[in-house]
């Protein structure tokens, strides 16, 4: 179920359902460096499951980056479309 990935600290991608699938697609990760939300073994688990990713992180900002840092969260997803 969706709803068993949550804990009441953090989000277990490693439960979800479709934990075995494999995403190809260009894929933007985006985190605040005041947070704690991605860390490295997050950071290990998405690039297995995200062939293509971009992991990033927005500085002065913590897990409401785009509140926190707007211009350099906009950069980032304006980058990554273009």
């Amino acid at each position: 179920d969706f709803l068993e990935c949550w804990s009441t600290t953090e989000w277990n991608l490693s439960l979800h359902p479709q934990a075995q699938m494999s995403v190809e697609r260009s894929t933007l990760f985006l985190k605040g460096d005041r947070s704690e939300y991605i860390g490295p073994d997050d950071e290990k688990q998405i690039s297995v499951q995200f062939s293509n990713v971009k992991i990033e992180t927005i500085p002065k900002a913590g897990h409401w980056l785009h509140a926190e840092n707007p211009e350099a969260f906009f950069a980032a997803v304006s980058n990554f479309l273009s």
